[in-house]
């Protein structure tokens, strides 16, 4: 018996492939390997801490980004990188850019 191109639908690889994209799985999480941490719920933590206190803020939120970096070089993907990131930029970065701007600012009046 010859198969028909439509009934072997199940033996084509792009057919496949599409379907992993549509129900966004990948072959990691099929196969069962360690997925890697979630970062988006401990970045949510690091800006509440930023309230506390700058500095203990901006120390977790380094620690977190280091550990995120070196789960995105080993398994490729580091869900909740791009909080951290943004949460350095924002609370981190930007309060340090905003005193200085507002010194220069402040020592160019008189």
């Amino acid at each position: 018996m010859q198969w028909s191109k439509s009934r072997a639908w199940y033996f084509d690889i792009d057919y496949i492939g599409k379907m992993f994209i549509a129900t966004n799985l990948t072959f990691r999480q099929l196969k069962g390997d360690v997925m890697p941490r979630d970062f988006t719920g401990k970045a949510l933590f690091t800006f509440f801490l930023y309230f506390c206190g700058y500095l203990p803020g901006l120390v977790v939120n380094i620690i977190l980004l280091f550990l995120a970096w070196g789960d995105k070089d080993r398994y490729g993907e580091a869900p909740g990188i791009g909080c951290l990131v943004g949460l350095l930029l924002v609370c981190g970065i930007g309060p340090v850019a905003a005193l200085v701007l507002a010194y220069y600012e402040l020592m160019h009046l008189y």
